[in-house]
């Protein structure tokens, strides 16, 4: 399964999964910044948490929910990283001439958040809501970086946020 993927993202997203349900842990991508310790919001044990998108990549991506691999946390054997395990050995893979949809879709979020919508038990699993791990979009983030954010309008963004994507993508 590892050699069969073409881009190294796809098995950067394997390994993660794979540590992760052999070992539990946190996980979180290098353009993530942490605003307050995350003790206090692992409340279970048994649960395994993700991050949710905002509202506005959902939209681009048509779905009505959808959360990231960029920050996961989870104790070892977790039944919903067994079950993307077991979707990567078993799902063929399909390409278009889009690297950034073939990769969403096969190994990234895109394909989490199509097995989180096929699991009927959902009670182990804990999406953190975008105002709390993803409160700027991409292009906010972006404008930030660029020194033309309104960031007042940022700023009340992050009274809720205990760590920022900044959606680097440096992948890509």
């Amino acid at each position: 399964m590892y050699h069969s993927f073409p881009y190294s993202v796809q098995r950067w997203d394997a390994i993660r999964y794979l540590i992760l349900y052999n070992m539990g842990g946190m996980y979180v991508d290098f353009d993530y910044e942490c605003l307050r310790p995350f003790d206090s919001y692992i409340t279970q044990e048994d649960k395994c948490y993700f991050a949710m998108e905002p509202e506005g990549h959902c939209r681009t991506a048509g779905k009505d929910i959808c959360f990231n691999n960029a920050l996961m946390i989870t104790p070892p054997g977790h039944p919903f990283f067994e079950k993307v395990i077991s979707h990567l050995q078993t799902t063929p893979l399909t390409y278009t001439e889009n690297k950034f949809r073939d990769v969403m879709s096969s190994t990234g979020p895109y394909m989490l958040t199509n097995l989180y919508e096929k699991t009927e038990n959902k009670d182990n699993i804990y999406l953190f809501p975008a105002e709390q791990v993803s409160p700027w979009l991409k292009h906010e983030t972006q404008d930030l970086l660029a020194g033309t954010a309104d960031e007042k309008l940022l700023e009340k963004k992050l009274e809720n946020a205990i760590a920022v994507h900044y959606f680097l993508g440096s992948w890509l």
